[in-house]
């Protein structure tokens, strides 16, 4: 059986993905995460702010930690980036 994590996307809304397919992303002076991921319905690239328990829940969960973003955006609330909740 495969882990999966419930994912935000912005056009398709809550899908599923294997964990395999996320990846954590630390941005900014704050030192947060974010978890980015492609939607597996659109093959939109998602993110989502996540919280510190989050991220260690997830990181012990076995998501990958990276320090670069797919599309070079490290700011999840930017516009022209996926997730934005």
């Amino acid at each position: 059986m495969n882990a999966t994590i419930k994912v935000d996307c912005a056009r398709c809304g809550a899908v599923e993905l294997p964990m395999a397919d996320a990846q954590l992303v630390p941005f900014g002076p704050r030192g947060s995460t974010v978890v980015e991921f492609t939607c597996p319905v659109c093959a939109h690239l998602g993110r989502k702010e996540l919280t510190e328990r989050a991220t260690l829940l997830l990181m012990h969960a076995g998501v990958g930690l990276t320090t670069a973003s797919a599309d070079g955006i490290l700011d999840p609330d930017d516009s022209s980036s996926g997730e934005h909740r």
